[in-house]
């Protein structure tokens, strides 16, 4: 992120908002715990990520998060969704 977007993004948070020390964030959605460690494991993925972060990112500084998303439903349809 540029000096200039972190400075835009500061101003609309009201300055008070820290930033994460980070120049990409990546998102990788998976259905369950058994689907993502069965794609770490996979050499094809695994040589696809290793290729593509040869671009941006610096060996060692990898962090890996886990979060879950709930969605509420009603009627076969997700709740919020026109």
């Amino acid at each position: 992120m540029s000096a200039a977007a972190k400075a835009e993004l500061q101003e609309a948070l009201g300055g008070k908002a820290p930033l994460i020390a980070y120049d990409a964030v990546t998102n990788i959605t998976f259905p369950d715990m058994a689907s993502f460690k069965a794609f770490l494991v996979d050499p094809e993925n695994l040589g696809k990520l290793r290729e593509d972060s040869l671009n941006y990112a610096q060996p060692g500084q990898f962090q890996i998060g886990w979060g879950e998303e709930y969605v509420l439903v009603d009627d076969g349809k997700p709740v919020g969704e026109a």
